[in-house]
C-alpha cells in the first residue's frame, strides 16, 4: 500500500498531466477548424464537433475561435496554445502584433496567471508609463559637457568608442565594470562583470618584507609568533531585521511599485546580491510586481520607483533566468 505522500505525489502529476493533455486537445482542435476536417467526419459545425469528441462546450470553442482570430499573424503565440493553455494565451492575444508576437510568447510561458493578467491589463489600459519596445535614446552635449566626457573617457575607457566608453562609465556610476562578456570573470548573459580587486605588493613592500619563519628583532627564531590572519569577511545574504524594517517604513509596509495597494511579499535585489554583496538596491515588492521585475518587465529599475516605466522587452540577468527556471 501507498503511503500518504507516494499518493498525493502520484494525484498531483496526473493532475498535471491532465493540464498537458488539454492544451494539446485544444491546439489540435484549432488546426481541425482551420482545415475544415469536422466536415470530414460528417459534423455541420465546429461546435457539434467539439462537444461530440472533446466535451467542449460553447463558451470555451467561442473563446477558442475568437483568440485564434488574433494570431493569424503570430505564430509564436499560436504555438504557445499547445504548453500554456488557451486562457493564458487568449489575455494577450488582442493586444500582440506581429513584432511582438515572440516577446509577449515568452512572458506568457514565464508568468504566472495572475502576473500576466496585470501585465496585459496594463499594456491594455494604454498606462501612462508603457513602453513596446525599449528604443534608443539620443543625447546631446554642450562643449562644457563634452569636455567633460572625453576627460572621462581618457581616464576610464581609452580607446573604446563613444558607446562603448558611456557603458563603461555608467558601469562605474552604479559599482560595475561593463566589459563586452570576453572576461573570464564575467557573468554570462549580461555583459556585467563584477569589479574585482587584487592587491599587488609593490618595490617598497618587498623591500621591507621579512620571510614568514624570520624572527622578530630581539627574539630568538623560537620565541618568534606569526600574525594572527584573519579571513575576510563576506557581507551576509541574509537581511538584518533592522535594515529590513527600514526598508519597509521607506515605502510605507506598501508595495514600491507605483499606484500598488498590495503589501510587500518580497524584497527584491534590483542589483543582484552576487553581483555586489551588498543590500542597498533591496525594494519590497508584492508577489505580482516582483514577478514583473525577474521578467524583465520594468523599466529604468535602478532608478526610484516614480520614475519606473513598464517595458515589453525588457532585459534579463542570467540570475532572472534561473529564477524563472526555479519558479516554474
Amino acid at each position: 500500500m501507498k503511503n500518504s505522500k507516494e499518493l498525493h505525489r502520484e494525484f498531483v502529476t496526473l493532475v498535471f498531466d491532465i493540464i498537458k493533455m488539454k492544451n494539446k486537445l485544444m491546439s489540435l482542435f484549432l488546426e481541425i477548424y482551420e482545415r475544415e476536417i469536422y466536415k470530414e467526419q460528417g459534423c455541420r459545425t465546429i461546435y457539434e464537433y467539439g462537444f461530440k469528441y472533446a466535451r467542449f462546450s460553447k463558451e470555451v470553442i467561442d473563446k477558442a475561435l475568437r483568440t485564434l482570430k488574433h494570431l493569424q499573424d503570430k505564430p509564436c503565440l499560436k504555438q504557445a496554445i499547445e504548453t500554456q493553455g488557451i486562457h493564458k494565451v487568449a489575455m494577450v492575444a488582442t493586444i500582440a502584433t506581429p513584432e511582438t508576437d515572440k516577446m509577449l510568447a515568452g512572458h506568457v510561458t514565464n508568468m504566472s496567471k495572475a502576473t500576466l493578467f496585470e501585465f496585459a491589463k496594463e499594456l491594455r489600459h494604454g498606462h501612462e508609463k508603457c513602453e513596446a519596445v525599449r528604443g534608443k535614446m539620443k543625447i546631446e552635449l554642450d562643449e562644457e559637457m563634452l569636455e567633460v566626457f572625453l576627460r572621462l573617457k581618457e581616464k576610464y575607457a581609452k580607446g573604446c568608442s563613444n558607446g562603448e566608453a558611456l557603458k563603461v562609465m555608467l558601469g562605474k556610476l552604479v559599482g560595475y565594470e561593463v566589459t563586452d562578456g570576453s572576461s573570464e570573470n564575467s557573468v554570462p548573459g549580461n555583459g556585467i562583470s563584477q569589479k574585482i580587486s587584487s592587491t599587488k605588493t609593490t618595490d617598497k613592500s618587498r623591500k621591507f618584507a621579512q620571510p614568514m619563519d624570520a624572527a622578530p628583532t630581539g627574539l630568538r627564531p623560537e620565541q618568534a609568533t606569526l600574525p594572527e590572519l584573519q579571513p575576510p569577511k563576506i557581507p551576509s545574504r541574509h537581511i538584518l531585521v533592522a535594515t529590513n524594517q527600514k526598508i519597509l517604513n521607506k515605502y510605507q509596509h506598501k508595495c514600491a511599485y507605483p499606484n500598488c495597494p498590495n503589501p510587500p511579499q518580497q524584497l527584491h535585489h534590483r542589483v543582484p546580491f552576487a553581483f555586489n554583496k551588498s543590500h542597498d538596491s533591496v525594494i519590497p515588492l508584492c508577489k505580482i510586481h516582483h514577478e514583473f521585475a525577474h521578467n524583465g518587465v520594468i523599466g529604468y529599475e535602478l532608478s526610484e520607483p516614480e520614475n519606473w516605466r513598464l517595458a515589453l522587452a525588457g532585459r534579463k540577468t542570467v540570475f532572472d533566468q534561473f529564477y524563472l527556471g526555479y519558479r516554474w
